[in-house]
C-alpha cells in the first residue's frame, strides 16, 4: 500500500491547535493500522524552532533544503493570527509551487487567506474560522465561501481551524482507508461524534433563542441576512405576523434588548470584523454595514466600543 505524504507549510503565528489535530489523526492512523500510512514533514521559510501563536516552537525544514519539484500527496498550508496580512512573493510563489506539485492541496486554520491570494481556492468552494469570514469573503469576492467546519471540493480542501482540522483529516483519512479507520482514530481520541463537513461551525444566534420563542429566532435569522441592507423593525414584526409592540416585548423578555438595539449589534459587530481583517475603507464598510455614512457608523460603533472606527482598526 503506497504511504501517503503530506507536507505541511507552516506560517508566521501558526495554529498549533490545528497543526497537531492533523498530525495526531495520521499518527493514530498509523498506530491503529499497524502500518506507515502516512508520512509528514513541517516546513517553513527559514527551517529551524519555528514558533506558534502560543509561543511553543517546532522543528522546522527549511523551504530552500527541500526537492521544491518532488511529487506530492498533500499540501497543507497551516496559518495563525496574522495570516490575513501575508503578501510577500516568497510565501506566495512556494504555495503556488507547490500546489502543482501535489494530488491534493489545501490549508488549515487561517492558511485559507494566504492560500486563497495564492490562487489555491481558484473555482474550489473554500471555508475559514467563523470569526474571520466577513473579512475572507471581502478579500476573495469571487471565491464560493461557505461556513462549514470543513470543505472538500475535489482536490482542494480546507477547515476552520482548531479541532475542525481534526474533523477534516478524519475525513481524509475514510476517503483514503475507509470508514472503519477514521471511526478507530475518533474513538482512540476519545471523540464523542465524527462531524460532517456540513455542520455548523457555531451556534447562530437565532438558533439560540429559537427553542424559547420562535419569533424571536425567525427575526434574528432576517437581519442576520440583511446586514447591508436592514429591514425595519415594521416589516419584521409584519413578516411575523405580529405587532411592533409585541416583538419589543417578546425580545425584552428572550434577549434583554430591544429589536432596533441588537439589530444594531449585529452590524456594529460585523464592522468592526472588517475593519480589523480587511484594508476595506471606512467608508465601504458604512455601505456593507448598512449605515448612510462613516459619520452614521462612528457615531454608533463609539457607543458600543468605546472608541471611533479608525482607533479600533490602529489598536
Amino acid at each position: 500500500m503506497k504511504q501517503i505524504h503530506c507536507r505541511f507549510y507552516l506560517l508566521p503565528n501558526y495554529s498549533l491547535l490545528a497543526l497537531t489535530s492533523a498530525v495526531e489523526a495520521l499518527r493514530v492512523a498509523n498506530r491503529k493500522a499497524n502500518s506507515n500510512l502516512y508520512s509528514w514533514e513541517l516546513v517553513s521559510n527559514h527551517g529551524g524552532l519555528f514558533a506558534s501563536s502560543g509561543g511553543v516552537e517546532l522543528f522546522t525544514i527549511a523551504i530552500n533544503e527541500i526537492d521544491k519539484d518532488q511529487k506530492l500527496d498533500r499540501f497543507i498550508i497551516c496559518g495563525g493570527d496574522g495570516s490575513e496580512h501575508l503578501s510577500d512573493e516568497i510565501t506566495l510563489n512556494f504555495s503556488r509551487h507547490q500546489t502543482r506539485q501535489s494530488f491534493m492541496a489545501g490549508a488549515i486554520s487561517d492558511g485559507s487567506y494566504l492560500a486563497a491570494k495564492a490562487g489555491v481556492f481558484d473555482g474550489y468552494r473554500s471555508t475559514i474560522h467563523w470569526e474571520c469570514h466577513d473579512g475572507y469573503v471581502e478579500q476573495n469576492p469571487d471565491l464560493e465561501v461557505t461556513r462549514q467546519i470543513y470543505e472538500i471540493d475535489r482536490e482542494r480542501f480546507s477547515c476552520a481551524g482548531g479541532s475542525a482540522a481534526f474533523d477534516l483529516f478524519l475525513k481524509l483519512v475514510e476517503m483514503d482507508h475507509g470508514r472503519h479507520l477514521s471511526l478507530e482514530i475518533a474513538e482512540n481520541s476519545v471523540v464523542a461524534d465524527i462531524r460532517s463537513e456540513g455542520s455548523r461551525q457555531r451556534m447562530n444566534p437565532s438558533y439560540k433563542f429559537a427553542a424559547a420563542n420562535p419569533h424571536v429566532g425567525n427575526v434574528i435569522d432576517k437581519m442576520e441576512r440583511h446586514l447591508e441592507n436592514p429591514l425595519s423593525i415594521q416589516v419584521l414584526a409584519d413578516e411575523e405576523g405580529i405587532s411592533v409592540r409585541q416583538l419589543g416585548r417578546i425580545f425584552h423578555q428572550y434577549v434583554g434588548d430591544s429589536p432596533i438595539q441588537f439589530y444594531m449589534e449585529l452590524r456594529i459587530r460585523r464592522a468592526a470584523k472588517l475593519l480589523r481583517q480587511t484594508t476595506m475603507s471606512i467608508d465601504e464598510i458604512s455601505i456593507a454595514c448598512g449605515f448612510a455614512s462613516s459619520s452614521h457608523l462612528a457615531k454608533n460603533f463609539k457607543k458600543i466600543w468605546k472608541v471611533s472606527p479608525r482607533d479600533y482598526r490602529i489598536e
